[in-house]
């Protein structure tokens, strides 16, 4: 159940215009997302898209005897948004970058180098963060384990409002019985190549406060 980690690379990475410490649900997030490298040849028809991903999950461990030896582990998580509400295309077509670095897609960069954002090509985006979770089923049910958003009996989760950003290490809550969660949010971007050429993808950790 590990956090997500950031990642940006010659071949898409995201920039934020003016990044805050913490957002709030219903603020709008601007950027740009730039790939510096030519893609593929016969890469003739390319997808650019972003959106916004939200995550809660939260794991229990029991020990079955005094000794710490014998253990059982559950696992519950669930999107907290649907990647349909927030996703926004930015390219679908041909693309053509010239050669202006060297390096190859894969090569990780530093998105906090703003200078960056002015090599190859470009796409503004804007989302707004949206105030209320997506209604759904928490995914390996367990209703009981999951303390972050409010589940029925069944495993449904209605929609509510929007949870803060929040972490929680491994924690004795009782005899033998351990528990950790987390929620997280990231914008994730990616490109997809029609023919010809491997995909690209970038992620920017959001913080999200109430």
């Amino acid at each position: 159940m590990p956090l997500t980690h950031a990642f940006a690379t010659k071949g898409l990475a995201i920039y934020v215009d003016n990044p805050q410490p913490t957002y709030k649900p219903g603020d709008t997030i601007t950027g740009r997302v730039v790939r510096q490298v030519p893609v593929a040849v016969g890469a003739d028809h390319v997808t650019i898209t972003i959106h916004l991903t939200g995550k809660a999950a939260a794991k229990l461990v029991e020990w079955s005897d005094h000794l710490g030896e014998s253990q059982r582990s559950y696992h519950s998580s669930f999107r907290l948004l649907n990647s349909d509400d927030t996703r926004v295309q930015l390219h679908d077509g041909p693309l053509d970058i010239p050669r202006t670095v060297e390096g190859l897609s894969i090569d990780r960069i530093d998105n906090l180098d703003k200078q960056d954002q002015t090599i190859g090509r470009s796409w503004p985006f804007s989302i707004t963060i949206p105030r209320q979770t997506a209604a759904g089923n928490v995914q390996e049910s367990r209703a009981d384990i999951t303390p972050f958003v409010p589940v029925d009996k069944s495993g449904y989760v209605p929609s509510h409002p929007l949870p803060s950003s929040s972490w929680r290490g491994r924690e004795e809550t009782g005899p033998g019985q351990f528990e950790s969660g987390f929620i997280e949010y990231y914008l994730r971007a990616t490109l997809s190549a029609a023919h010809g050429g491997s995909g690209s993808e970038a992620i920017y950790l959001i913080e999200i406060g109430t």
